[in-house]
């Protein structure tokens, strides 16, 4: 299958951790909300770890908590980090570099919230992250916050693209990495999670929730569809073969990328059409498009032309 002009293009952002305070309202003009992070010391950058091959979890961005870990009254932060998802190169290779000298992995900055010298709070971030012991280094999706033991201290699991962290407050400053003898290290693509007592039992349970099958490392465990449709929004016809893909969906136009994707119908690898890494879901509705389809013997038929289906 061939398309031409316009071309196709994926945007990522990326953006830095912000810290905003609220100012006394004593005039019209003065803003609500002033950013602090770096005054503070609150010093972080997301890192996706993209690489060019659009891998989805470099677009989800990470979570992050507020919790008093060290019971001093303050809240204290924690942050989430990513990683590479291509293990075959160096974060320097990435797109978007991670920041000149911050380390990779969770960070967790403890508040020093002091009198200043006028006698007003200070605020003021340290981070702790190796002196407490968290040493999460995996691509961070979420946070869940709760005393999982019931002694005073918040715990905390970290969720993420590939296994889990469950780390136990010491109530001394550190943590402690239980998640094997809990039985909680989930492999799969986690995002959010909740600490809630549902049985009511006195102690809160662990919920977690996973998102997609995804694997970039290369083994085809996606299904790729291009969904077209013509400028008056028909759906091509069912049951028609192009490149060894059948169209077969009631609300689409479903091309199946190669037996190497699963959930595919085709039979058998087909021009190496199953090299992809990624989920691709590309829905084509623009009358500037023309599709043509290819047969296995070589011979191109016209799919959509001038925005209208020629099947």
């Amino acid at each position: 299958m061939t398309m031409t002009p316009p071309r196709i293009a994926l945007a990522i952002g990326l953006g830095a951790f912000g810290l905003v305070v609220t100012l006394p309202t004593r005039g019209a003009d003065l803003p609500l909300f002033r950013d602090v992070a770096e005054e503070s010391g609150l010093r972080f950058r997301h890192f996706t770890g993209s690489s060019g091959e659009y891998f989805m979890p470099e677009i989800m961005g990470a979570g992050g908590a507020l919790l008093d870990y060290d019971g001093d009254g303050d809240l204290d932060v924690l942050l989430l980090q990513g990683t590479m998802l291509d293990e075959r190169k160096a974060p320097g290779e990435s797109r978007f570099p991670p920041a000149p000298g911050q380390p990779m992995g969770a960070r967790l900055y403890r508040n020093d919230l002091a009198p200043g010298p006028d006698g007003r709070p200070r605020l003021h971030f340290t981070d702790v992250t190796d002196k407490a012991g968290i040493r999460f280094l995996g691509y961070g999706m979420g946070v869940a916050v709760g005393d999982y033991d019931n002694d005073g201290h918040p715990d905390v699991y970290l969720t993420a693209f590939g296994p889990n962290a469950l780390y136990h407050n010491n109530g001394d400053g550190t943590f402690t990495d239980v998640t094997r003898t809990a039985g909680v290290d989930d492999p799969r693509w986690s995002t959010s999670a909740a600490f809630c007592d549902y049985d009511n039992d006195g102690y809160v349970d662990l919920f977690v929730a996973n998102y997609i099958d995804s694997d970039p490392s290369g083994h085809g465990r996606r299904l790729g569809e291009v969904a077209l449709v013509d400028a008056t929004s028909r759906i091509g016809k069912k049951n028609r073969t192009y490149f060894s893909t059948l169209l077969d969906e009631n609300a689409a136009a479903h091309f199946a990328f190669g037996a190497g994707f699963g959930g595919t119908r085709t039979t058998k690898p087909v021009r190496d059409l199953n090299d992809s890494t990624i989920h691709l879901d590309v829905m084509i509705g623009s009358p500037d498009f023309d599709v043509t389809g290819i047969t296995e013997k070589g011979r191109r038929i016209p799919v959509i032309t001038d925005g209208l289906w020629q099947i």
